[in-house]
């Protein structure tokens, strides 16, 4: 421990733990994968992507198959759904 920060705490975590949360980007101008898309909306990746194939949330299809998602685009839909 230095500084009372336990240096145990910095590393990633092991098979059995539970991932640490996500820092969602906050630059407007950059994409978000669907790893941040989801630490944005407290779902699992898996639910972000079943969403965007089906059409639901807005996405950018490069290459075919990997997908990305413009933060004000989420933000935008993510507003919407409260008033749904």
């Amino acid at each position: 421990m230095t500084d009372g920060i336990d240096e145990m705490s910095c590393e990633g975590p092991k098979d059995n733990e539970a991932p640490h949360l996500r820092v969602v980007p906050r630059d407007a101008g950059e994409l978000w994968t669907r790893e941040d898309v989801a630490a944005f909306l407290r779902v699992s990746s898996k639910t972000v992507s079943r969403l965007a194939v089906k059409g639901d949330i807005p996405s950018i299809v490069l290459g075919g198959r990997m997908r990305r998602y413009r933060p004000d685009a989420i933000r935008a839909w993510a507003a919407a759904q409260e008033s749904a």
